[in-house]
């Protein structure tokens, strides 16, 4: 039989046509043959969730390939693109009494800042850092004349190492340079057993402290004060003590009105002694007036626009320096 809408061959005895779907039997219908709009729909819906499927495990591979790499190759770069620099370290006495642990910076002059030190108990891995507990954390650090980094180190006093008994311990040293507005992270372990060497002369840069009276101020209506007396250590010129060594003092004077006194004594073995005396002093017009815990006591003259410091009973100013150790009294009897 044909369609009477269409014109198209249908099975005898058919209700609808399946061609345009018109109806051919009105009379016997039955409205569950006509296909749904939602049968239609969801046979439409299928291949667009396997599309989205098939976009959403695209993505998450294309992620993870992009974190493998950023693993592998990206952090791998950064740490090779990290600044170099050479480390020296050691244990040994500074100052006469203070033990220390101590790490030096052969190439200082590419730093900027030094952001913090930590010191750790071990050989510590950079992946332990965030496991393991710094024994120490309060650092110092010296400079050279042109204020670059010097040494790092840790006061071990405190820490009750003995002799005899080797140690080891990490510095972990965070760093920012010129130029560069990134901070670097450096270990560095040290082996090592207590000793009473001085390594003074390789913490502290015993170079002589340039002349205060050399370096006039920018700005000549300026005030000048006292303060520059808390600068440096000043250094008196060698004499000869009662034992006819010879003897030089170096005067420490702090802004809480103490001072210190270091006291250098050359032996007849050619080996210097060195004894430290603590005291007090006070600054009334251009005079201080020092006195010391054993006894004995100083009266120096100021001259605040030469920035000089001259004992009375002496024509000879005081040699300002860096630090106290005993290279600078070798190098004040040269």
């Amino acid at each position: 039989m044909k369609c009477k809408n269409c014109g198209a061959t249908v099975p005898k005895g058919s209700n609808l046509c399946i061609n345009c779907g018109a109806v051919l039997n009105k009379s016997s219908v039955n409205f569950s043959d006509i296909p749904r709009e939602e049968q239609k729909n969801e046979k439409k819906k299928h291949p667009g969730v396997k599309k989205a499927i098939c976009i959403i495990l695209s993505l998450l591979i294309i992620l993870g390939a992009g974190a493998t790499s950023f693993c592998l190759f990206y952090q791998k770069n950064m740490q090779r693109e990290r600044p170099e620099l050479d480390f020296s370290c050691g244990q040994g006495v500074i100052n006469e009494n203070e033990s220390v642990v101590y790490v030096t910076v052969s190439n200082p002059s590419k730093l900027q800042y030094i952001h913090g030190v930590k010191l750790y108990e071990g050989d510590v891995a950079q992946n332990d850092i965030v496991k393991a507990k710094p024994v120490a954390e309060n650092y110092k650090y010296t400079k050279n004349i042109d204020d670059s980094v010097r040494a790092i180190y840790f006061d071990l006093n405190d820490l009750g190492l003995k002799k005899g008994k080797n140690y080891t311990y990490t510095f972990e040293m965070t760093f920012g340079f010129y130029n560069d507005d990134s901070r670097y992270t450096y270990l560095q372990v040290i082996n090592f057993a207590m000793s009473d060497n001085n390594v003074s002369d390789v913490i502290f840069d015993s170079t002589a402290a340039k002349t205060t009276a050399q370096q006039p101020a920018e700005n000549a209506d300026a005030e000048i004060t006292n303060d520059y007396i808390y600068d440096n250590y000043w250094y008196s010129q060698p004499f000869k003590d009662e034992n006819n060594r010879t003897a030089i003092n170096s005067l420490k004077f702090s802004d809480d009105g103490t001072c210190t006194v270091t006291y250098y004594v050359l032996d007849e073995a050619s080996k210097w002694t060195v004894t430290t005396y603590k005291g007090s002093f006070e600054i009334k017009d251009n005079k201080v007036s020092a006195k010391l815990d054993n006894g004995k006591s100083a009266t120096l003259t100021l001259d605040s626009k030469a920035r000089t410091l001259t004992p009375d009973k002496s024509d000879k100013s005081l040699t300002e320096r860096k630090h106290n150790s005993v290279t600078n009294a070798e190098q004040l009897c040269k």
